[in-house]
């Protein structure tokens, strides 16, 4: 074979090299474009999942399970603000006063399962009289029903971290200093409790306590950050909800 043709045969040869390295590096594009969503959603279902499942011990924390009684069961309530309030008072039925508070909604709030909602401290022996665990009854603040918080709750109205569901103004100075504890979801938000001041009749939030408790949820904001959920309504539809993750608390989700 003459030298000529040598030459033309190698060139033949990388010239078939190149459209063979096009032709993977397309594959690989194409492969990668498909595999982006792919992953995405993989990462995203293990977001959601994480997320349930610290809403699902919050919810063990309220409710309470076959070892211990929950919040619920010891103080007969949500987790909400009522110091000032007279023993065996539910709280919401209104906001006692205390000295150097900051006025809080009255409605349920996750802080008081880290936090004795009369007394604002940490221990279920406090010096007050009221809501302090009774040894002898079992009945009273038995917390914290959350050991640690992993993070804090910091009001952002725009995104509806709104003070409904906590603050960063302890409400007695001296005691529990800085912003509420909270758990976060997997995007690093604080979860919140939702409780709707609208019937499914819209008969008004007194006249059948028992139908807003039905609608009582708790709430993750979601990969977008931002609370969807109306909290007044009762039950929310998908649409409304957006993207929040929702736990109804005390039966099915009306939705599904």
């Amino acid at each position: 074979m003459s030298s000529t043709s040598v030459l033309r045969t190698n060139a033949r040869r990388r010239a078939l090299s190149l459209v063979e390295l096009l032709i993977v590096l397309v594959v690989l594009v194409v492969l990668g474009g498909l595999l982006v969503p792919v992953f995405t959603g993989v990462q995203e279902r293990a977001e959601i999942a994480a997320t349930m499942a610290t809403m699902r011990q919050i919810e063990q924390a309220i409710l309470g399970d076959g070892q211990s009684p929950g919040y619920f069961a010891d103080m007969g309530e949500l987790p909400r603000p009522c110091y000032g309030l007279p023993r065996d008072t539910p709280c919401r039925y209104g906001i006692g006063s205390a000295p150097d508070s900051t006025a809080r909604i009255d409605h349920p709030q996750l802080r008081y399962l880290f936090v004795n909602p009369l007394s604002e401290e940490t221990t279920p022996y406090a010096n007050f009289g009221d809501l302090a665990l009774n040894p002898a009854t079992g009945i009273g603040w038995r917390g914290p029903y959350i050991q640690s918080a992993n993070g804090r709750y910091i009001v952002d109205t725009e995104r509806g971290f709104t003070i409904r569901y906590g603050d960063e103004v302890p409400p007695v100075s001296g005691l529990t200093q800085g912003a509420d504890p909270a758990l976060l979801d997997a995007w690093g938000n604080p979860i919140v409790i939702q409780e709707p001041y609208e019937e499914p009749d819209a008969q008004g939030p007194f006249g059948r306590p028992e139908l807003v408790r039905l609608g009582t949820r708790l709430i993750s904001a979601g990969p977008n950050g931002i609370i969807d959920t109306p909290p007044g309504i009762w039950n929310p539809t998908q649409e409304e909800r957006g993207d929040d993750i929702v736990l109804f608390l005390f039966g099915p989700d009306p939705a599904e």
